[in-house]
């Protein structure tokens, strides 16, 4: 009996585990050395993104989908299009105040900011953008 609820237990958390890896992580880090030194790294895995969707009221959804106006199609089959793409360099912009590179680099859309005394990078999957532009879609009223 106990070994049953062990597999069970098992079994569980290891399909948790592949849902949420399936879609990756959003990653946030951030490091500062001046003036003070501050390190701050944050995984969230994309997951949370449709999960948190879910329970956001219709009404922000579709101001947000109104903002958006005519680019949500494009941002849409953009992220489906860029996912069949190898990696490349979207911009690399460099002047005297830093350094911006945004990179299609596997399913990720990576954002690398680098000025004197700080460093930030943001990667974002593909798949989650997906999910935010089929949720925006779906709440942008009908005529």
């Amino acid at each position: 009996m106990l070994t049953k609820i062990a597999i069970t237990g098992f079994v569980t958390l290891t399909l948790l585990m592949a849902l949420i890896l399936r879609k990756g992580f959003l990653v946030v880090s951030v490091d500062e050395s001046a003036p003070e030194v501050h390190h701050v790294h944050i995984w969230l895995p994309a997951t949370l993104v449709s999960t948190v969707l879910a329970f956001t009221p219709d009404k922000h959804l579709r101001d947000a989908a109104a903002k958006a106006g005519p680019w949500l199609e494009v941002a849409h089959s953009s992220c489906d299009q860029l996912e069949r793409t190898p990696d490349f360099t979207l911009a690399d912009v460099t002047d005297p105040s830093g350094h911006v590179t945004v990179q299609k680099r596997g399913g990720n859309i990576e954002v690398t900011v680098d000025k004197p005394g700080q460093k930030v990078f943001v990667a974002v999957p593909l798949v989650a953008l997906e999910d935010v532009t089929d949720r925006l879609q779906e709440a942008r009223p009908t005529l």
